[in-house]
């Protein structure tokens, strides 16, 4: 994780304004100084960097493991209310993901990973989880730049190093819009409080830069 792609290229508009008038549109705006604020992470900005290490990709992993695992724990809680056709089990696989990575690239260094376990304030609300699960459906986009990258600078592959930048592969485009549109018809069909969704997305996304950027 970079963050996410969904911002690319979109240019801050009013909440009246908001692109296609869709909530997803209108939480992309909302949500867009955070996006650009983890963007700017010191340690996330190092996977495009050209003097990036097999050595240290390792550890930007391992610290993202530390987060994603008690975050897709805090979204499996939630697994019961999310719409069957989003198929949550298929997408809670990040956490797998990366230890398949840490695995390949350095046997054994998993180990560490429950040691660097983030502390995370979970998601009081199915409104806060939707939030939170948007953070990271939309990093599947900059996923794939940041694989094709990596394969460039390191030789990395989904079979060796970038199975968690590479989480969807081809069927990447098409799950993000089942994403959106699944969440959009929530809203508007549910009554769940959109507020309560941005606040969630906006935590998750501190969150995580607050934790990429610790010292410890």
């Amino acid at each position: 994780m970079g963050a996410t792609a969904e911002h690319e290229d979109t240019v801050v508009k009013p909440r009246s304004a908001a692109s296609d008038g869709s909530f997803t549109a209108r939480l992309r705006v909302e949500t867009r100084g955070e996006h650009e604020a983890i963007e700017r992470n010191r340690r996330l900005r190092r996977l495009t960097e050209t003097d990036l290490g097999v050595e240290e990709y390792v550890s930007v992993l391992a610290r993202l493991a530390g987060f994603l695992g008690p975050v897709e724990t805090e979204l499996h809680r939630w697994a019961g209310r999310f719409p069957r056709s989003l198929d949550l089990d298929a997408r809670l696989t990040k956490a797998d993901l990366l230890g398949r990575d840490l695995a390949a690239l350095a046997p054994g260094f998993d180990g560490r990973v429950s040691a660097l376990a983030a502390p995370f304030a979970g998601l009081a609300t199915f409104e806060r989880a939707w939030g939170c699960l948007y953070v990271f459906e939309g990093a599947t986009l900059g996923g794939q730049i940041l694989a094709r990258s990596l394969h460039a600078q390191l030789g990395l592959t989904a079979d060796r190093g970038t199975a968690f930048y590479n989480a969807y592969g081809k069927q990447t485009g098409a799950r993000w819009k089942a994403f959106k549109a699944a969440l959009n018809a929530s809203v508007a069909e549910d009554g769940l409080d959109p507020d309560e969704i941005i606040a969630g997305a906006r935590a998750t996304f501190q969150s995580m830069n607050a934790w990429m950027d610790a010292d410890a």
